[in-house]
């Protein structure tokens, strides 16, 4: 049976945060206080010592109403857990957590108070170690060679087939990131594709985002030291992100990868 790890982070104040893991982004903007965030974060590892990165963001004009501090405490938990056991702060097993501090001696923790000054100490990286996962043929190595001006066609191409409705060929370019989520997740692909494939069509019914800019300008930001690229829309939208009903808007983020010569999407 499959286990799922779970990172989840706390803080009592605002903050501006990216926090990665194996150089993959899982969160990038407001982490809000008080609200236990959880992450599932089996695709993300790799065989033996992960690097979990947090990094304090400067402060945009356009957040001064949040009251964001230049310094700010983190607490972090990693946990897995068996596949049917109830995920709850106190059970599961703890992995414990160890932060790279050059020149000192640092104990591994199970508990762990993430301090971050911006912009003296706005960085901080930790390492941990698992041998369940290993996705590091994606996430580990040296840069992929995929030119801007294909990442670029590439998101709008997907975006085409949005438009188009072509859900049969949008789900040929998510196989990679379908075949990672029933590897890490021990869920047959069948069952993850049924799920994805209503996911997209609920979003095709509402249609692309009202409020993006036209002409659509796509844009690719590199990530795992250029392995992976996030698309997006500018100012700064995920690729597919719909209009608003009721429910507030829907959006899936768009990671693409060199995948047998050519891209496709793999988170």
């Amino acid at each position: 049976m499959p286990k799922f790890y779970y990172l989840t982070c706390n803080t009592t104040q605002n903050c501006n945060v990216l926090i990665t893991l194996n150089g993959f982004p899982l969160h990038q903007g407001i982490l809000y206080k008080d609200i236990n965030t959880p992450f599932i974060v089996n695709v993300y590892l790799i065989s033996n010592q992960n690097t979990l990165s947090f990094e304090l963001l400067p402060i945009e004009p356009i957040q001064n109403d949040l009251n964001l501090p230049s310094k700010v405490n983190i607490d972090v938990k990693l946990r897995s857990y068996e596949a049917g056991e109830i995920v709850t702060p106190e059970d599961g097993q703890v992995i414990l957590l160890t932060e790279v501090a050059p020149g000192n001696l640092t104990l591994p923790s199970s508990e762990v108070d993430v301090k971050l000054d911006f912009p003296l100490h706005s960085n901080i990286d930790y390492h941990f170690n698992q041998s369940d996962f290993n996705y590091a043929q994606l996430l580990v190595g040296q840069p992929q060679i995929v030119s801007t001006t294909e990442l670029e066609r590439y998101g709008h191409y997907l975006l085409e087939l949005f438009r188009q409705q072509n859900i049969a060929q949008l789900m040929h370019e998510l196989a990679p990131k379908i075949h990672h989520l029933s590897t890490s997740h021990g869920i047959a692909t069948a069952t993850i594709n049924s799920e994805l494939r209503s996911l997209i069509l609920e979003m095709m019914q509402l249609g692309l985002d009202e409020t993006l800019e036209y002409p659509l300008i796509v844009r690719a930001r590199p990530w795992c030291n250029q392995r992976l690229f996030e698309l997006y829309v500018e100012p700064d939208k995920e690729l597919l992100s719909t209009k608003e009903n009721e429910e507030g808007l829907m959006k899936m983020p768009v990671f693409v990868a060199a995948v047998n010569g050519g891209v496709k999407i793999v988170r």
